[in-house]
């Protein structure tokens, strides 16, 4: 059986909003329907997940962890744009989006954000090609 991370992290997420929403409401926390072994691997996961950002979670130098999370979920969507891919990357089944067929290539890529993020590669593998038909070394 393969562990489909993507997909965990996905459930534990969202087991851990149902269980916040259910805290502000002033209700107590559903009890599990399923009893299954990752059913309860995402409910524990979900209360640590809750419990940590309740603490406030660590500090990275000058960005918190919200902070950080919003500068990678930047990065990612600019990526996934620069190569034509959905920002799931075609990893989940589920998606609102592409319904997992979101891998590079699903779409034409955005012109801006290749130009910036693709573009840089490919003048130096071309340079380096270059170099190595010329019989230099970069």
């Amino acid at each position: 059986m393969s562990l489909d991370i993507s997909g965990l992290v996905s459930k534990v997420i969202e087991r851990a909003l149902e269980k916040f929403a259910q805290s502000q409401a002033g209700a107590a926390p559903e009890p599990l329907k399923d009893v299954s072994p990752e059913s309860m691997l995402v409910d524990a996961l979900a209360g640590q997940l809750l419990g940590f950002v309740a603490r406030g979670g660590p500090q990275f130098g000058s960005h918190d962890l919200a902070g950080l999370l919003a500068q990678l979920q930047q990065k990612n969507q600019r990526v996934s744009r620069a190569l034509g891919a959905c920002e799931c990357w075609g990893e989940m089944v589920a998606c609102p989006q592409c319904a997992g067929r979101g891998v590079p290539g699903w779409q034409l890529p955005e012109r801006q954000s290749f130009e910036a993020v693709v573009r840089p590669a490919l003048n130096r593998v071309s340079s380096y090609r270059l170099a190595a038909h010329n019989g230099r070394r970069i």
